[in-house]
């Protein structure tokens, strides 16, 4: 029994030392490398929609919260050693201590049991303190997978793309010189504000729906101006300058396919501008942004002088909480008292009724 226990304990020795785990990457939100991409491809496999793009955007956070809240852990959108092993498909157990077996107890002075019968000798042999059996059985997690190192097409593709948005940075761009003269920015920022909201159209030119360029197009035509109608020949006009020396009315560029001009704005001051958005329309963002920041290629002073920065805020979301009906009631009613106004005259004690020349509609 000695040489089995002994045996049992170099085992877990052995094991102890053996190589169980291996280095897990902590990676959380704007990450961006293979070990995100490798993240993606595992949240895909247990069932989340996602793009193996690697880059940990808002979707993958949200598929990595929904993971550990399945595994009962914090969700924090963030990896650790748990969640790899988790997402590898491995149970991290730890091993439970080996309970020694009891000791037999052995007599000092033999017994004489010459006096005793044939039949209490085997009770007595039957009733011998025996070794109890340990059923506890040590389960020790299998190695994790190996992650290769080996760069994947869709990261290297990623990496030619920022090579070539830098490339287009340092670029020398066509130039013209300023023509929009700094009197007109004010109304033309102005007009350029009435259409927030109004919903992004592959190809729009018109109110009903706007791409980037037709919307530049269309307000600077408001103040008869005219402009090349896509981005990538708007990019020709005015002086490439630093976002530090733009003018609010300049135009800014961006590369969002990493091959070329595609997209473009009016810059408002102050490290905004506006634009029509594909995903949200007409609205204001920063430069600084975190995807506006990746693609941005420079900015085109158009503006013949300087004009100071013009803030201009998003439109507040809508609300989808109907009113309540006594509110509505009492709405109604300030309504109805608010179009006839009285007064009453100082050298007559009558009330004297003003209406307006031209009523408006009221609320029933």
């Amino acid at each position: 029994m000695k040489i089995r226990s002994y045996l049992i304990l170099f085992f877990l020795f052995f094991c102890s030392f053996s190589p169980v785990s291996h280095a897990a990457p902590l990676l959380s939100r704007n990450d961006v490398g293979y070990e995100v991409k490798v993240l993606q491809q595992m949240l895909i496999e247990h069932g989340f929609s996602l793009k193996v793009t690697g880059l940990f955007n808002q979707a993958t956070e949200q598929a990595l919260c929904q993971f550990q809240k399945q595994n009962n852990l914090p969700a924090t959108g963030k990896t650790d050693r748990t969640v790899w092993h988790l997402l590898e498909g491995d149970k991290v157990i730890t091993p439970q201590p080996i309970k020694s077996p009891p000791k037999t107890t052995q007599l000092k002075t033999p017994l004489n049991t010459n006096h005793l019968s044939k039949n209490t000798q085997l009770a007595n042999d039957k009733t011998k303190i025996s070794p109890t059996k340990t059923t506890n059985k040590i389960k020790i997690s299998s190695p994790p997978k190996k992650i290769s190192t080996k760069p994947t097409s869709a990261e290297t593709k990623h990496l030619a793309m920022l090579q070539r948005i830098t490339r287009l940075r340092e670029a020398n761009a066509p130039e013209s010189k300023p023509f929009v003269s700094p009197h007109i920015i004010p109304g033309l920022i102005n007009t350029a504000r009435q259409y927030l909201g109004v919903p992004y159209v592959y190809g729009g030119t018109t109110p009903q729906g706007f791409d980037c360029s037709g919307f530049v197009e269309y307000v600077f035509k408001k103040h008869d101006i005219t402009l090349p109608r896509t981005a990538d020949i708007q990019y020709d006009l005015g002086e490439k300058k630093a976002v530090p020396q733009l003018s609010t009315g300049d135009l800014v560029f961006f590369a969002t396919d990493g091959e070329g001009i595609s997209h473009c704005g009016i810059y408002l001051g102050d490290g905004s501008f506006i634009h029509a958005s594909s995903s949200r329309g007409i609205r204001v963002d920063k430069l600084d942004n975190v995807y506006w920041k990746k693609f941005f290629i420079t900015g085109k002073h158009i503006v013949n002088g300087h004009v100071a920065p013009i803030h201009v805020a998003n439109l507040p979301p809508k609300s989808t909480t109907p009113k309540h009906p006594d509110k509505q009631v009492k709405d109604k009613e300030k309504i109805k008292k608010s179009s006839h106004p009285t007064s009453v005259s100082p050298q007559s004690p009558f009330i004297i009724v003003k209406r307006p020349k031209h009523p408006k509609f009221i609320i029933e």
